[in-house]
């Protein structure tokens, strides 16, 4: 998960903008529950934009949290399809 708040950023390559940065934070500072939930779908979830978590990015996601938290245990992606 350390790293997907920073993919949410659109041209995050190598820098964050500083607009962007103070956007996102005057969202999820100050945003209605709505809005906070629609940023947080749409730029941290939902990566492709396509309005769907598909299987990959809720991979990319559980295995997020799964490196933040130090849970050793991992599901191979191909094992995660099964589900």
């Amino acid at each position: 998960m350390g790293q997907l708040p920073f993919t949410s950023f659109y041209d995050c390559l190598l820098f964050i903008f500083l607009q962007d940065m103070i956007l996102t934070l005057s969202i999820l500072l100050r945003g209605s529950n709505r809005e906070k939930l629609k940023w947080i779908f749409s730029r941290l979830y939902d990566l492709n934009g396509n309005g769907y978590i598909t299987k990959l990015e809720f991979f990319n996601i559980i295995s997020a949290i799964h490196d933040l938290v130090g849970v050793s245990k991992q599901v191979s992606l191909s094992n995660f399809s099964r589900l």
